[in-house]
């Protein structure tokens, strides 16, 4: 999957965040972030891993922020 793609996917899992005239889109990617972050995180004591997705995940967070 490429990184556009997961970005489009973490989104639209986090668009029922979305209600019109109470929150915005910015509210619905920032869940997403925080869900990559938490991710991340988690990949802490596996750093062999985390080295290897490094490139990907930071590619995911750009991707959300231009959604």
């Amino acid at each position: 999957m490429t990184a556009q793609e997961k970005a489009k996917e973490l989104v639209d899992k986090y668009d029922f965040v979305y209600i019109q005239n109470y929150t915005s889109m910015f509210e619905v990617k920032q869940c997403a972030l925080i869900a990559v972050d938490e991710l991340w995180e988690s990949l802490k004591p596996h750093d062999d891993l985390k080295e290897i997705n490094a490139f990907y995940w930071e590619q995911v967070k750009e991707e959300i922020n231009k959604l």
